[in-house]
């Protein structure tokens, strides 16, 4: 035995020397004792971790290395050595990765979940469902996790559901509606940052629910849109006058169907047409000057008159009015 195992293990020479190795390692056992004698066997050597005890009764991590040699007879050559700082480090590490594995969770179920919430085509009964289907595997312990979203009186859960009092919540308010997200486990686990949960998974939940809620702030805008487009198309195709629109290159992208009474044209054979090619090129020269001017000067033109032709080639006189359109 030397200095320095006496002083680590706070015994004094004299009374190691009349202890034994069960006394001092904790995991010194007969199926120890078997394992080592096998490994010199095969080997000539062994190298093993182990626990030691001091004498005020702390125990700290040691890995041994034991060599057989021979002199007068057989002796068991063993070193011990402190390994309390690398296993603190590989602690440390197991926490890192750990705690990596737990956000690269995360991360994959909002992006899966972004995925989802693009699609504004997407019903809102499928995404709602398609969402709370993916919340379990971003948790620590998906195998007992269960989820529900509630969206007034709707309600989506995954398979398994049921409600505990292991429990988060995230929510989102939009017009008229609540959002909740709710996580539950459906077994105790060791208490964390709030109940069994971490933090970030709450985090994660409030997230999941800020998505759920821009989704369908979106569907709503988008059925607000269809409405009015709906709206606006039923008072068009209903008034007397023929309603048009183009675009930027002066083509046209709008024809009401008031087109084939005034003109002989059916409204898809106009779409993609300059409203010129409707014209004499001496008319088209004239009203192009003149409307022109108006639209580069980002001014309405109001009963600008011009003659169109027919199908059947007769002139048709008509008064346009329009207003201009700009992005900026």
């Amino acid at each position: 035995i030397n200095e320095t195992e006496c002083i680590s293990l706070g015994y004094s020479r004299k009374e190691m020397l009349d202890m034994q190795i069960a006394d001092i390692d904790t995991e010194f056992d007969e199926d120890a004792v078997k394992a080592i004698k096998e490994q010199i066997q095969e080997t000539g050597g062994a190298r093993f971790e182990s626990i030691h005890r001091r004498k005020d009764g702390s125990r700290f991590p040691v890995e041994i290395s034991a060599k057989l040699i021979e002199l007068d007879r057989p002796y068991l050559l063993s070193i011990a050595r402190d390994i309390t700082q690398r296993k603190k480090a590989e602690e440390e590490l197991n926490r890192a990765m750990f705690s990596l594995g737990e956000r690269l969770k995360e991360l994959r179920c909002l992006y899966a979940i972004s995925t989802l919430t693009e699609n504004i085509e997407t019903s809102i009964d499928q995404c709602m469902q398609d969402i709370v289907d993916t919340i379990p595997p971003a948790m620590q312990f998906p195998e007992i996790t269960c989820a529900r979203i509630k969206l007034n009186h709707q309600k989506y859960a995954t398979d398994r559901f049921r409600e505990t009092i292991w429990r988060i919540v995230g929510t989102f308010k939009t017009d008229g509606v609540m959002i909740e997200v709710e996580v539950f486990y459906l077994n105790e686990k060791p208490a964390s940052d709030e109940g069994p949960f971490l933090q970030e998974e709450v985090a994660l939940v409030n997230a999941i629910a800020h998505s759920a809620g821009n989704f369908l702030e979106r569907k709503q805008a988008q059925t607000s849109l269809k409405q009015s487009e709906e709206k606006f198309r039923t008072l068009v195709e209903s008034t007397n006058d023929w309603i048009w629109e183009i675009d930027p290159q002066g083509l046209y992208t709008y024809v009401s169907s008031r087109v084939e009474p005034l003109l002989g044209y059916q409204p898809h054979e106009l779409l993609g047409r300059s409203p010129f090619t409707l014209m004499s090129p001496e008319e088209a020269s004239r009203v192009s000057k003149e409307m022109g001017e108006l639209i580069e000067k980002r001014m309405p033109f109001i009963t600008v008159e011009n003659t169109n032709l027919h199908t059947d080639g007769h002139p048709v006189v008509l008064e346009t009015s329009g207003l201009p359109f700009f992005d900026e």
